[in-house]
């Protein structure tokens, strides 16, 4: 997943989980608040978590991608929803995507192997 910002063309790669439970777009992790610094939310939205606690989260739109492992692809996602909870405590160690993307995507699973195959 790649993610950029406009206001100061800045862009951000890393791997990414797969979340069909969460609604949104991207729940980042600690690595990728760094990548929010000086950018102001869009709105505050609350999230439920899956022991159904309120989730107080700023909402920040960013421009995203899907790049193959190789680099030879990239599809683009168009602007999503990045949710950053307000509290530290909910925030974990690995990047979610939610259904706001996946939802815009053909995603084919094998079965054996697990491979992601998307289709432009």
């Amino acid at each position: 997943m790649t993610l950029k910002r406009k206001d100061i063309h800045k862009r951000a790669t890393g791997t990414s989980i797969i979340d069909t439970g969460f609604d949104g777009g991207i729940y980042p992790n600690l690595v990728l608040l760094t990548f929010f610094e000086g950018l102001k939310p869009v709105r505050v939205e609350k999230l439920s978590s899956a022991f159904n606690e309120a989730i107080e989260c700023e909402v920040y739109n960013v421009e995203a991608s899907i790049i193959s492992e190789d680099k030879n692809l990239e599809i683009d996602i168009g602007e999503v929803n990045v949710y950053i909870p307000v509290e530290p405590d909910y925030i974990g160690e690995e990047v979610l995507i939610g259904r706001e993307i996946i939802n815009k995507l053909d995603i084919l699973l094998d079965g054996k192997k697990k491979t992601l195959t998307v289709k432009e």
